[in-house]
């Protein structure tokens, strides 16, 4: 079953309806007959510099080799596939897991028990093991295209020394450059040039070049008192304090399809729904005010329009 095409036929509708549609009708394709007949190919390839990180815990144990299955299965295979799991939940380790999961260890899935940092966990280690690797996080509860990888890297090489996502939202500052309320967030319908005003949706699939971020990143004290569930805004105000802009890859955003089983939890229900984000985004500018600093700094003369035709225009120079 080829995943990729199931996203890319509804895009292919120029009415609204029709498309949504038929996103909703491939998306119940892809839940019923992926676990009956989604098979795995050998996933890495040795010489890649590439590793796909994520994690999980007890309520998707279940379901995540769906996930990981369409890892395995990427057009540019990557290095490493990781999963990391918490020690306390899982107390033996292994013995803990189902069989199904265990079977993708052989078609190049690592697994991996570590202290539990919740979301974190998904870049955390990954990232402090492997300094010199482009690592891409993704979540345990979707239905990955098979040129997700390909998408990611091409557009790395296009920018580099960005991180890359393939759906993001974008900051909205006010007239003071403040940025707190993250339901005013927009989704970012171009994106596809870098701007430090694009937050990469992990989701979505996120690419992060070696030694894109501050080292900071790595300050457990800090994730667990300031954002211990809102990972992707850390990532992103790690990057601003590197001074590294985001990008999106140049195609429409695509909304991935989601593992029907895992939606009645996860983050989404207390960060989106509870407005937890806010929360968190303000406490990580007010202990590094530098990355409310740098979007004040870039929207201080001009307004958001200008600002992102002047980044255009880095990109493309007359």
């Amino acid at each position: 079953m080829n995943i990729q095409k199931l996203y890319e036929a509804p895009l292919k509708h120029k009415n609204t309806m029709i498309t949504s549609l038929h996103y909703k009708v491939n998306k119940g394709i892809v839940n019923i007959f992926y676990p009956i007949f989604g098979k795995c190919g050998n996933g890495i390839d040795s010489d890649s510099n590439v590793i796909i990180s994520l994690t999980s815990y007890p309520a998707r144990i279940g379901t995540v080799h769906l996930t990981i299955t369409t890892l395995l299965n990427q057009t540019v295979k990557p290095g490493k596939v990781i999963l990391w799991l918490a020690k306390d939940q899982f107390p033996n380790e292994e013995c803990n897991l189902p069989k199904k999961l265990l079977e993708l260890k052989r078609k190049g899935l690592t697994i991996r028990f570590c202290d539990d940092l919740r979301p974190h966990k998904k870049y955390y280690y990954t990232m402090k093991e492997n300094p010199d690797s482009y690592v891409i996080t993704v979540d345990d509860d979707i239905f990955y295209p098979e040129n997700l990888v390909e998408a990611l890297m091409t557009t790395s090489e296009q920018y580099p020394d960005t991180v890359v996502c393939t759906w993001g939202h974008e900051f909205v500052p006010d007239e003071n450059g403040d940025v707190f309320s993250a339901d005013k967030w927009e989704h970012s319908e171009d994106g596809s040039y870098p701007s430090y005003y694009l937050i990469p949706t992990g989701v979505g699939g996120v690419l992060y070049p070696p030694h894109c971020i501050s080292d900071e990143v790595f300050n457990k004290e800090a994730i667990i008192k300031l954002c211990l569930n809102a990972d992707d805004l850390w990532l992103k105000s790690m990057a601003l304090l590197n001074n590294t802009k985001a990008v999106r890859v140049d195609r429409p955003a695509k909304v991935y399809f989601s593992i029907l089983r895992t939606q009645k939890t996860g983050l989404f229900y207390s960060n989106a729904l509870e407005d937890k984000n806010s929360v968190a985004w303000r406490n990580i500018i007010d202990n590094y005010p530098k990355c409310r600093d740098l979007l004040a700094t870039k929207n201080a003369d001009a307004g958001r329009g200008n600002v992102i035709a002047d980044q255009k225009l880095e990109n493309n120079p007359i």
